[in-house]
C-alpha cells in the first residue's frame, strides 16, 4: 500500500487530495470500504507529497463530512417515507407505529452519544447518521457532533500516519485488524438481537389464545 501511495503522490498530484476525500465519502455509503485506511495514508500522503498537514486533513474531513450528510438526507427521506406509508406497506408488516415512535424516541435521547461515537464504530458510522435523519434530530446538531467524532478520530489515524512515515504498512494492518473485530462484534450483537427479536414474536403468537 506504501509503493501504491508513492505512485499516487508522484503520478496524481493534487488529484491525490480528491481521491483522499473521495475515499473517506464512500465509507458512509458503503460501509465495508476501508476508509479508515485512507485516513492512515492520508497523512502518509502528506509527508511524502510534502502537501500541508491541515490541507490534507481537511479532505479527510471534507469527505466524512459530505458522506455523513448524504446518509442523514437519506435519513430524512426514510423518516418521510415511513410517516406517510399507508396503512399495511409491505415494508412496515413487522413493525407497528407505535414500535416506530418508541425507536425513535428513544434515538432522539441517546442520539448525542451516538454520533459523538460513531467514527470509533466501524459498520455503524453510515447507518447513525441515518438513523438520525429518520428520527429528525436537528441537521445542526448532527453536523457539529458528526463532525468532532470524524476530528477526534480522523485526527488520531492520520496523526499516527504522518508520524510513521515508513512504518505505515505496519499502522494500516493494525487498522485492519481493529476493522475485522469491530465487525465481528458487530456481527455477534446483530444475531443476538436478531435471536432475541425472534424469540419475543415466537412467545407473543404462542401467548395469544387459539380461536
Amino acid at each position: 500500500m506504501v509503493e501504491w501511495l508513492d505512485r499516487l503522490v508522484h503520478e496524481a498530484g493534487s488529484t491525490g487530495l480528491v481521491a483522499i476525500a473521495l475515499g473517506a465519502f464512500i465509507e458512509y455509503v458503503f460501509p465495508p470500504f476501508p476508509g479508515d485506511t485512507v485516513t492512515v495514508l492520508g497523512g502518509l500522503y502528506a509527508v511524502r507529497g510534502g502537501w500541508p498537514v491541515w490541507l490534507v486533513f481537511a479532505s479527510v474531513m471534507a469527505g466524512s463530512l459530505a458522506g455523513a450528510f448524504l446518509d442523514f438526507l437519506f435519513g430524512r427521506w426514510v423518516g418521510r417515507r415511513i410517516d406517510t406509508a399507508p396503512a399495511g406497506a409491505w415494508y412496515l408488516r413487522h413493525l407497528s407505529p407505535a414500535k416506530l415512535r418508541e425507536w425513535e424516541a428513544r434515538f432522539r435521547t441517546r442520539g448525542s452519544l451516538w454520533l459523538v461515537l460513531n467514527r470509533f464504530l466501524p459498520g455503524l458510522r453510515g447507518p447513525i447518521f441515518v438513523a438520525a435523519g429518520a428520527s429528525r434530530i436537528p441537521m445542526a446538531k448532527v453536523l457539529v457532533l458528526g463532525g468532532l467524532s470524524a476530528f477526534l478520530w480522523n485526527g488520531l489515524l492520520f496523526g499516527a500516519g504522518y508520524a510513521v512515515g515508513g512504518q505505515a504498512d505496519r499502522l494500516e494492518s493494525l487498522v485492519r485488524v481493529y476493522g475485522r473485530v469491530a465487525w465481528a462484534v458487530l456481527a455477534c450483537v446483530l444475531f443476538v438481537v436478531l435471536v432475541r427479536w425472534w424469540w419475543r414474536r415466537r412467545r407473543v403468537a404462542r401467548d395469544q389464545p387459539r380461536s
